[in-house]
């Protein structure tokens, strides 16, 4: 059974959030979650599914919550816009979607 307040359950959304944090600061960031956990908000059509993946930003309009309890940002939905609530309990991973600026190779030279 799930226990929320257990100390490795609090470590661990401790260093997603911290996780979360440091990606956020490059750009985008991906999270898979899993709709049936309790205190998930997403829109309706989405609990059906075994997984959801939703992007977070804070270069989106809308502000941008990280703290304790998980992660919260009003997002859009094919134009109609939900806010979301995603407990650290509920996600399973976390990506990047930050795009790293290409490093030149060496030995190439630009042509003129």
């Amino acid at each position: 059974m799930f226990e929320p307040e257990s100390p490795l359950n609090q470590a661990i959304d401790t260093g997603l959030r911290h996780l979360c944090t440091e990606i956020l600061a490059q750009g985008e960031i991906q999270v898979m979650l899993t709709p049936q956990y309790p205190g998930v908000e997403i829109p309706p059509a989405l609990y059906g599914q075994e997984t959801v993946v939703l992007n977070f930003s804070y270069g989106y309009h809308t502000d941008l919550t990280i703290d304790n309890e998980g992660i919260r940002q009003e997002l859009s939905f094919k134009g109609a816009w939900f806010p979301c609530v995603v407990p650290w309990s509920a996600v399973i991973a976390v990506k990047s979607l930050a795009v790293p600026l290409p490093q030149p190779r060496k030995g190439l030279r630009a042509v003129k």
